[in-house]
């Protein structure tokens, strides 16, 4: 993954609490920044030059295997050989990506295939290139230009109509069928509903979605739940959790002894804080809130608390990228400037996104060393400042 702005090769992109990729040079956005759909003469010729290659590696594999009625059985390849397949597949996605780069929309859904079925950086996490797929997919199946329009070489034949139609549904088909095949939701994908509407209203591709597959969204407890697991990370543990939860929810989070919840009661308060807040208030001054310190205060807060309430977790354990800065970060987050017990940031978070979220320290990250904003305070400050406007 290349960004457009500075041309760097992503390494470890950022990536902020509503799933959207960021460059890790020059912060500028990756996500769904796919170029204008164009048909050029060098983009043409480098998509068919990748299409040949993943034929040649399609029937070469093919060559390699026995089916039979229960199983498929690979016969041993010598070194030599399995160096010509990966050698043939890399050429393909890497020609797929320059002619992607030019725009050409064939060559975005095959990229996204390819990253869907984990051929294209296989030494990234499963995740993000699930992530990628999706970003291109959304761009050929939501894309509102028609075909007729798109900039075209005068040497190039333009896709006809009907072909544009069958590869936005491809792409549709695709990526709805991806998003359906994993438990973990895809950062920006996790309504299927909503994104089977956008595809709907934008495109007029109408993809039935599997009975199950509506409602899989994680339940609060869960959310809540995989945060406090993922707080000792030593790979990239959260900063800060916002989760709107119910009396229920939080009887079931603190009720197990063994629980992941209990065990954090018992942690340092420097390096783990949690503090409760009720929901349904208008602002900030008006929210009876609760320091969730000891099991007694939990039990206290639960029998006080009437309706919903926000839950909010800062975590300096793990590891961070932001390094001894983000104590400073859970600082702004823990208490407010006029000696309220929720700060503005916090307050931010639950107007932003009131079903709650989870911040990493990419969110503050992505707003520093960008002109004036060079440290941790001005970094929160814009990041609350984008978060109000949603």
């Amino acid at each position: 993954m290349r960004c457009s702005e500075c041309q760097c090769e992503q390494n470890r992109p950022l990536e902020t609490y509503d799933g959207r990729l960021w460059c890790e040079k020059c912060h500028a956005p990756l996500t769904r920044q796919v170029p204008k759909f164009a048909f050029t003469v060098n983009g043409e010729k480098l998509f068919k030059l990748s299409e040949i290659f993943y034929f040649r590696y399609l029937e070469g594999a093919a060559s390699t295997v026995e089916f039979s009625p229960n199983a498929a059985r690979t016969n041993n390849l010598n070194a030599e050989k399995a160096e010509e397949f990966r050698d043939l597949l890399e050429k393909a996605v890497a020609y797929c990506t320059e002619a992607a780069e030019m725009g050409d929309p064939r060559a975005v859904e095959r990229l996204a295939y390819y990253y869907d079925m984990d051929l294209a950086e296989p030494d990234r996490s499963k995740a993000l290139r699930r992530k990628i797929a999706a970003d291109h997919y959304y761009a050929v199946c939501c894309c509102v230009d028609p075909v007729d329009k798109m900039s075209c070489d005068a040497a190039c034949q333009r896709m006809t109509g009907e072909e544009w139609k069958a590869l936005q549904s491809d792409a549709a088909r695709r990526m709805m069928r991806m998003l359906c095949a994993y438990s973990d939701k895809v950062p920006g994908y996790e309504d299927l509903n909503k994104v089977r509407n956008d595809i709907r209203e934008r495109s007029g591709i109408d993809v039935e979605l599997p009975d199950d597959a509506v409602d899989i969204r994680p339940d609060a407890l869960t959310i809540v739940t995989r945060m406090l697991n993922a707080c000792q990370s030593a790979t990239r543990a959260p900063l800060v959790g916002m989760y709107k939860v119910s009396k229920a929810d939080l009887k079931r989070l603190f009720g197990d002894e063994n629980g992941i919840a209990r065990k954090m009661l018992k942690l340092s308060k420097k390096k783990l804080y949690m503090r409760l807040f009720e929901a349904d208030k208008g602002g900030k001054s008006d929210r009876a809130d609760w320091p969730l310190t000891e099991m007694e205060g939990v039990k206290d807060a639960i029998k006080d608390l009437n309706g919903d309430a926000y839950i909010m977790i800062l975590n300096t354990m793990g590891q961070h990228a932001l390094g001894h800065k983000a104590k400073k970060v859970k600082k702004l987050f823990q208490e407010g400037d006029d000696g309220s017990a929720i700060s503005e940031y916090a307050e931010g978070v639950i107007r932003g996104c009131p079903g709650g979220c989870t911040i990493y320290d990419d969110d503050i990250i992505v707003h520093m060393n960008q002109g004036p904003l060079r440290g941790v305070k001005a970094a929160a400050d814009k990041f609350y400042e984008n978060m109000i406007k949603g």
